[in-house]
């Protein structure tokens, strides 16, 4: 639960917007987040939605994508 805690508005609302199977790259986050967060922050964003089973990463550099799983929104 203590993950749950730690997710952020933007995290949270990012991952309402996306259904099961919907890709998001990366860069098209950072430029939404212009101006919001740094580009850093945004990292942090997505990474931590990875790492805490909501995005699954696919492919390398340019061309990552992050995909959304099945698990539920907290």
């Amino acid at each position: 639960a203590a993950i749950i805690s730690k997710l952020s508005r933007r995290q949270k609302t990012l991952l309402e917007r996306l259904k099961p199977g919907d890709q998001l790259a990366p860069s098209s986050y950072y430029e939404e987040m212009q101006g919001i967060v740094s580009q850093r922050q945004a990292q942090r964003d997505l990474s931590g939605l990875e790492s805490g089973g909501w995005l699954r990463q696919e492919g390398e550099g340019p061309s990552t994508v992050y995909i959304r799983t099945r698990q539920d929104t907290p």
